[in-house]
């Protein structure tokens, strides 16, 4: 959810009706406390609202996110939220499946 702006810009044009990309989510009945949603590089204050109160957590992929550069996402605005925050290792759009690799990507 929400990796890049032209993502962010296609779910926009295709439910013109949802106030946001996580509302999407959250109408179609997916945003549960069951919920693991990638990247969250671009949420809005008002997305990450939503996602904690659905108790929705985020798997932050750094490597991907810096191989495709879409962007960092801000992982301290997200627990300030009271978001569950894990990480993750996006192989189809990053270059490592290791986890201790995606550690590294998180401290830079």
């Amino acid at each position: 959810m929400s990796e890049n702006v032209g993502e962010i810009a296609m779910v926009r044009e295709l439910f013109p009706d949802s106030a946001d990309y996580a509302s999407v989510y959250d109408e179609a009945g997916l945003l549960t406390p069951k919920t693991i949603l990638a990247h969250a590089v671009h949420l809005s204050e008002a997305e990450r609202k939503l996602v904690e109160r659905r108790k929705a957590k985020v798997s932050h992929c750094p490597a991907s996110n810096t191989a495709l550069t879409s962007g960092c996402a801000r992982v301290r605005e997200l627990w300030d939220a009271g978001i569950t925050v894990g990480l993750g290792t996006d192989v189809s759009g990053g270059y490592s499946a290791s986890v201790l690799e995606a550690a590294r990507q998180a401290i830079m």
